[in-house]
């Protein structure tokens, strides 16, 4: 068993992989990150941010968020 733990979302990750390839501890960490960079309310370009400025406006965003 391979575990990694990581801080990400303001919180600690944890990530263990059974049987496969190390290179999946590094893609969990890599889609955790991808995933905060989109749900972020205090980066200004995340999906939340930009929804939060809208005011109610139609905004794009990823398929992740919707």
């Amino acid at each position: 068993m391979i575990t990694h733990r990581f801080p990400v979302m303001g919180s600690e990750a944890y990530v263990a992989v059974v049987g496969g390839p190390r290179s999946l501890v590094a893609l969990a960490e890599r889609r955790a990150r991808e995933l905060e960079r989109r749900w972020s309310r205090f980066l200004p370009s995340s999906d939340v941010s930009r929804l939060n400025a809208a005011g109610g406006e139609a905004v794009a965003v990823s398929t992740d968020t919707v």
